[in-house]
């Protein structure tokens, strides 16, 4: 059967019941067919396409999988008080930040929402920054994503998707108040913060004051 043949009607997807997809369009050169997918549970789906003309075409070989996952995120390792900054790699995604979110020990049951804040977000990557709270375990949690046309996100890390959460003891320290030095040659002020374990490089560390960075 060519698509010439066929005119715009629905295809259906059967799992556990059916669900129709508007056909939008047909490509007779291409012999494709174009539907309108609004999104499903991971899983594999037998597809069922049925012409009004030529009622049903046999799809016996054709299949649709359905897949949101989470394959690595970095760092794997951060602050007991929030802060760190994940990059996360998978999907899809969508690029508008409001349609995916991530959640860093989500417990329903127990009424437990710890949001990652979305910074990016791109098809196959997004970067989010860990809610701040000082009243957080010391612990692995795990982190699962979900988007707006699927459900929580498979986890493909050996790991288990889980990322751990260090003591205050293994952190850099601020060992003093901060301290502003006036620097006559720039005519600027320049923050001194005296502590220790300060690893990082410069461009690999965010500073706020009063929550503006």
């Amino acid at each position: 059967m060519v698509p010439e043949s066929l005119e715009i009607s629905h295809l259906t997807i059967n799992n556990e019941g059916r669900r129709q997809l508007n056909v939008v369009a047909i490509d007779t050169v291409a012999k494709t067919l174009t539907l309108k997918y609004g999104g499903a549970y991971s899983g594999t789906y037998n597809l069922i396409i049925r012409s009004q003309t030529n009622d049903s075409l046999d799809t016996s070989t054709v299949q649709l999988t359905v897949v949101f996952e989470m394959t690595d995120f970095s760092p794997k390792q951060g602050s007991i008080y929030g802060g760190t900054k994940l990059t996360i790699q998978g999907g899809p995604f969508t690029t508008d930040l409001t349609e995916t979110i991530v959640k860093v020990g989500y417990k329903w049951w127990e009424d437990i929402n710890f949001y990652c804040y979305m910074i990016s977000a791109t098809e196959t990557e997004v970067t989010c920054r860990i809610a701040h709270d000082l009243n957080r375990e010391a612990k692995e949690y795990e982190v699962i994503a979900f988007a707006s046309a699927y459900e929580e996100s498979n986890c493909e890390m050996q790991n288990n998707c889980l990322f751990e959460f260090l003591d205050a003891t293994s952190l850099p320290e601020v060992t003093g108040p901060a301290s502003a030095v006036f620097d006559s040659v720039s005519g600027e002020y320049t923050i001194v913060i005296p502590g220790t374990g300060f690893t990082d490089t410069a461009s690999d560390i965010d500073f706020y004051l009063n929550d503006v960075p």
